[in-house]
């Protein structure tokens, strides 16, 4: 069974803590993703290109935000 490469999907990592932010983004380049890496929710809403396909990794616990909510609402 054939898969499809990674290379081909952008991950969407949405995370205010710089460090693992910084180590997911390493890890997810190589393994051959695309990332694209936001500070706040509502940054990458402001920011998204719905013509870009991939999926969102988005820590939902980050301090003094509603992410998910906020996400939730706008997508």
């Amino acid at each position: 069974m054939r898969t499809t490469s990674p290379g081909r999907f952008t991950v969407f990592l949405i995370d205010d803590d710089r460090d693992r932010r910084d180590t997911l983004n390493s890890l997810l380049r190589a393994a051959g993703y695309e990332i694209r890496a936001y500070t706040a929710t509502q940054r990458f809403i402001d920011e998204h290109d719905p013509a870009v396909h991939g999926c969102t990794l988005l820590d939902l616990s980050m301090a003094g935000s509603e992410s998910a909510s906020t996400y939730s609402r706008n997508l």
